[in-house]
């Protein structure tokens, strides 16, 4: 994240990846265990918290992700 963090007014940057820093389902649709659905609650309440600040906010959507040659996410074509 260069083009941010090069930036003279961008002294203190944090990045938090929604998808990835929460529990999901896993890759066959089991549910989460009790404590994964107690660290996704907490997280969905303080979420918001990350899309709204005060000295501004940049948002990047992800739509896809390139897998090294043999890797597999379980998900998905290509399984």
């Amino acid at each position: 994240v260069p083009a941010i963090t090069e930036r003279a007014e961008a002294s203190d940057v944090g990045l938090f990846w929604d998808f990835a820093s929460l529990p999901q389902k896993g890759p066959n649709g089991e549910e989460k265990t009790e404590e994964e659905k107690s660290i996704f609650g907490r997280g969905l309440k303080v979420m918001g918290n990350f899309y709204a600040s005060v000295t501004g906010t940049s948002v990047i959507q992800q739509r896809g992700i390139d897998l090294p040659p043999g890797a597999t996410t379980r998900f998905g074509p290509g399984e």
